[in-house]
């Protein structure tokens, strides 16, 4: 009853998906380390307010949204076969736990492996709740952080609340602690790097307005992902196709409405005697709007899916979507290896355009690859470690 699903079981909608929403991972990975200087009025200028505009605070929050399908439908089938779900997945978080501290700690602070095993308890405590309730948790999650933001600047007078713990919250401003990781990166070796990498990831882990954060954004699109896995949209695309259509144009709207909303409230947060009113409504229209692109891009994939033709060309995505893990872990390795100057140094150096072509032919390489290694294994590496961990037993890996 306790087993990794085979390969014929699987999804391909679901890959096909998590490989789209690792591409924009792949994009804003990669441009956080490219230059960002003098780019008004150019190529570079218009290309980078695309990425802010309809990439950043996007793909990572379709990534947390499929993670939140992902737990319905393995919660689904464990139930079916009367396999214990509760324990299996503890051990399935406690594994992605793991992976995530040491991906954390020594290659990329940035981590969201950790994180989502983390939301992934909360997620377990709630699973069998209503779908009203889902709603108003979610309405919580959403208003925590910036309820949070107005109080303590407003009434506490709490200073540097929006600040990053990059140094592990022992008082350097972010400033401060943004140019030593530049240093680090331009500069330093692979032991400094991974001693400020360290610093940072385990800073953030503590930080209770990052926390607040991480409920409005990531848990909150898992809780979506629960409540669309609930629906079995991936499982029955045809049969949920009038919903799809309806939440299609739904997000989408959502999306483009708030572009003015929130340009709105920039000025007004400026303009007004008591601007923090207005910086929270702003934080709060942000993460809806992320959270609507985040699932219209989604669904436009289940749309085309629906198309034979596509679904074929898709393929490619499906294969890097089915060692998402794998290929995320991957991502990072390249990314400090290029990157860095104990590498080829090209951090700072690289315009967006280049960012975005390196990008590019990093997710090519590594979609190729995958479909190579599938079609002799029937797990990515990482993949093959967590499934074995997770059921106690060395999973078969060829198939």
């Amino acid at each position: 009853m306790t087993h990794p699903i085979t390969p014929q079981d699987r999804l391909e909608a679901l890959d096909i998906v998590r490989g789209f929403a690792l591409a924009g991972v792949f994009l804003i990975n990669v441009q956080s380390m490219i230059s960002w200087e003098g780019l008004e009025g150019t190529v570079n200028g218009a290309a980078a307010w695309f990425l802010d505009a309809f990439i950043v605070g996007k793909f990572y929050r379709l990534f947390a949204f499929m993670f939140g399908v992902g737990f319905a439908l393995q919660m689904f089938r464990l139930e079916s076969r009367g396999a214990p779900f509760v324990s299996l997945y503890l051990r399935r978080l406690a594994v992605l736990f793991g992976i995530g501290l040491v991906h954390g700690l020594l290659l990329w602070p940035d981590d969201v492996l950790a994180l989502y095993a983390q939301l992934g308890l909360l997620l377990l405590l709630i699973r069998n709740v209503s779908n009203r309730t889902l709603i108003a948790i979610g309405i919580v999650c959403l208003f925590a952080a910036p309820t949070y933001y107005y109080l303590a600047t407003d009434f506490a007078d709490f200073r540097g609340v929006t600040d990053y713990s990059w140094n592990g919250g022992r008082g350097q401003s972010a400033e401060i602690a943004e140019q030593e990781m530049h240093r680090v990166r331009s500069q330093g070796s692979y032991r400094e790097l991974v001693a400020t990498t360290s610093s940072y990831f385990l800073g953030w882990q503590t930080d209770l307005w990052t926390r607040l954060q991480n409920l409005r954004e990531e848990f909150l699109m898992l809780l979506l992902g629960l409540y669309f896995g609930r629906r079995r949209l991936f499982e029955r695309v045809t049969d949920n196709m009038p919903f799809i259509r309806q939440a299609f144009v739904a997000t989408l709207a959502v999306g483009v409405v708030a572009f003015p909303i929130i340009s709105w409230l920039t000025e007004w947060s400026a303009l007004a005697v008591n601007g923090h009113l207005a910086v929270t409504a702003r934080q709060a229209t942000i993460v809806v709007q992320s959270a609507a692109f985040s699932l219209f891009y989604g669904i436009a994939f289940l749309l085309a899916l629906e198309r034979l033709q596509v679904h074929r060309r898709l393929r490619l995505i499906g294969s890097i979507g089915q060692m998402t893990l794998t290929n995320y872990l991957l991502l990072s390795v390249l990314v400090t290896i290029v990157f860095n100057d104990f590498g080829l140094g090209l951090y700072g150096c690289t315009t967006v355009l280049e960012g975005i072509a390196l990008a590019v032919v990093a997710y090519l390489l590594l979609a190729t690859w995958s479909s190579w290694w599938l079609r002799r294994y029937r797990f990515g590496p990482a993949e093959w470690a967590w499934r074995s961990l997770t059921y106690g037993s060395m999973q078969p890996m060829k198939r």
